[in-house]
């Protein structure tokens, strides 16, 4: 929904039209890009503001950067319900649709936001549709005026690890299932899970409460030859090792 007070308002937009005229095709240039972008199609010539828009019409020479400007909720000429200010309905067919802003100057070293949206809907009908859309635009925008899309700093510091733990390396290593060796220095709940050396969980060897010392902990066996992690996670802290598995 484009309202006067915006910072920078929709200057154009239109649609690509499959099996078009020469020129009102998908841009296929960085020129043809550039002039859908100013409103104009493909080839430089401009959108008339009649019919399919490709020609000048005995009724009006009027020009529109935006294809189809009219409001098809109302039915008012010139949209898709409307092409010619006498109730013609655009034929069906693939729109490929754009919508650009701007320009707009940067200095060296400057840098800008810009939020966008697309907002859409689903009416009893297809004209329902579009009021549905635009009233969901209009929250869209009560919101971003409300500050609810501002991001926010988060503050703070995040807190070193207190708890020291010690995962040797499986043994042996190479092996058709190795086992490794963890220690902790008091009592302490340990997750203790493997995953392929792409990243996908396979197995939990242990989750639970696991006792100050020495536990020896065996991979888990009819695993296929190759690479795996071990991860272990304690409150504070968590070491990974890796392992191969022989055939």
């Amino acid at each position: 929904v484009d309202e006067p007070e915006e910072e920078m308002r929709a200057t154009s937009g239109g649609a690509y039209v499959s099996g078009g005229p020469s020129g009102a095709q998908d841009p296929g240039t960085s020129e043809e890009y550039y002039n859908y972008m100013q409103g104009l199609w493909g080839d430089g010539s401009p959108r008339y503001e009649f019919g399919d828009g490709f020609y000048r019409s005995e009724f009006t020479d009027r020009t529109t950067r935006f294809h189809y400007a009219g409001d098809p909720v109302t039915e008012s000429f010139y949209s898709e319900v409307n092409t010619d200010g006498n109730g013609a309905v655009s034929p069906q067919g693939q729109r490929s649709v754009f919508i650009s802003t701007g320009p707009f100057r940067l200095a060296p070293g400057e840098s800008t936001t810009l939020l966008f949206a697309f907002p859409f809907g689903q009416g009893m009908t297809n004209l329902h549709s579009v009021a549905v859309m635009r009233r969901n635009a209009e929250t869209l925008k009560a919101l971003q005026a409300s500050g609810f899309f501002v991001g926010s700093r988060v503050e703070g510091t995040q807190a070193e690890p207190t708890f020291e733990l010690a995962l040797s390396r499986a043994r042996p290593n190479p092996s058709r299932q190795p086992e490794a060796l963890l220690t902790l220095p008091e009592s302490t709940p340990v997750r203790a899970t493997v995953y392929d050396a792409v990243g996908r969980h396979l197995a939990v060897l242990l989750t639970g409460e696991v006792a100050e010392g020495e536990t020896v902990l065996q991979m888990p066996g009819g695993l296929t030859p190759g690479t795996y992690l071990l991860r272990i996670e304690v409150p504070g802290a968590e070491e990974t090792l890796t392992f191969t598995v022989l055939r």
